[in-house]
């Protein structure tokens, strides 16, 4: 069975290298719209619900959160909780997406994201790989390498133990992902 990240990785990128997702984006950033989360989450969503090795996927789950946690609420919600096919019925990958069409506020909304994650009481499910899912827009002013270390720096800083697992430019649509873990 693959890893849980290159399981994902495959996925993202068989998802991502639709012309349609691209020319949507481009479209996206051309008009300067921030707020394609959902619509993200809904096509990344259906995308997997048609996928053969993937046995369960919820969307938008809504767990407890201890009581000691900084979330101010009685619960979050997870975006994405998936199950592979032939993986223990208690063991599931967790996403959080993150949009925005800056590469800052969508990096702290994933630091944010890991935060919520961490009060979370014990879901009804063994959440084995947790996996934060960037989307911010290309300025052409960076290269990619510069977009990574600065990243790289940021977490760093913030002092929060999540690590780069893949950056890149969506072909071209304007807008980079990265993936943390």
């Amino acid at each position: 069975m693959k890893s849980d990240f290159d399981f994902i990785h495959e996925h993202l990128g068989s998802f991502l290298s639709s012309r349609l997702i691209k020319k949507k984006m481009l479209s996206f950033k051309k008009e300067d719209i921030n707020d394609w989360e959902c619509w993200l989450q809904l096509e990344f969503y259906y995308f997997l619900s048609q996928e053969k090795n993937v046995a369960e996927i919820y969307r938008e789950c809504t767990y407890p959160v201890r009581k000691n946690s900084v979330i101010l609420s009685d619960s979050a919600r997870v975006d994405f909780a998936i199950r592979k096919k032939g993986a223990s019925k208690e063991v599931y990958l967790i996403i959080e997406f993150k949009v925005d069409k800056d590469r800052g506020k969508c990096l702290q909304g994933m630091v944010d994201d890991s935060v919520k994650i961490k009060a979370l009481k014990k879901a009804p499910f063994d959440g084995r790989s947790v996996f934060y899912i960037g989307f911010f827009y290309d300025r052409a002013q960076f290269r990619n390498k510069e977009h990574e270390k600065w990243a790289t720096g940021f977490i760093k800083m913030k002092e929060y133990p999540l690590k780069i697992k893949h950056f890149a430019k969506i072909g071209r649509s304007g807008v980079n992902i990265i993936i943390l873990e």
